[in-house]
């Protein structure tokens, strides 16, 4: 294990064991549903992801085109829409901030850390949904909030009036 900073953040990870276990995965969260929530996620991942982060991800060795899982959230007034992803890496956290649990209405809400106007990050000892490769690892989930614009050619959702 080696330590990596990224902010307040401290990691002891394997990028090297984790580089290996994601040159074996073969395919994303996002592929393995194909909804077209997804779908439209797939089609721009390229630019989901600011420079910053794309670095962290080269350090801990996180391949970006292989996230565990990813959701649609919401639609934002300027017509973005809000995905929510996990992507996990081998090792811990060391030292850094715990997410805060809001309340609201007996649902949970985590805050997550500002990055950029479209993306918001945070850090967890969990495995939700980790691919199957990375069992028997101790992990940790790198969590994420993009907001995207809606391109592909299939009808937006319009989850509000269902």
């Amino acid at each position: 294990m080696i330590e990596i900073r990224y902010k307040q953040w401290v990691f002891e990870a394997d990028p090297l064991k984790t580089k290996e276990i994601y040159q074996s995965i073969t395919r994303s969260g996002a592929q393995n549903c194909g909804c077209d929530d997804c779908k439209n996620y797939l089609k721009q991942k390229e630019r989901a992801f600011p420079d910053e982060i794309k670095e962290l991800f080269e350090k801990l060795e996180i391949d970006f085109r292989k996230e565990a899982g990813v959701s649609y959230l919401d639609r934002r007034d300027d017509g973005y829409y809000q995905y929510h992803g996990w992507f996990h890496f081998i090792g811990k956290i060391a030292k850094g901030r715990k997410p805060k649990r809001l309340l609201f209405s007996k649902t949970q809400q985590i805050k997550f850390d500002t990055v950029t106007k479209n993306f918001e990050i945070l850090f967890q000892e969990k495995r939700d949904l980790a691919h199957k490769e990375l069992n028997g690892y101790p992990l940790a989930q790198l969590e994420f909030v993009t907001f995207l614009p809606w391109i592909i050619e299939e009808k937006e959702p319009d989850y509000l009036n269902e």
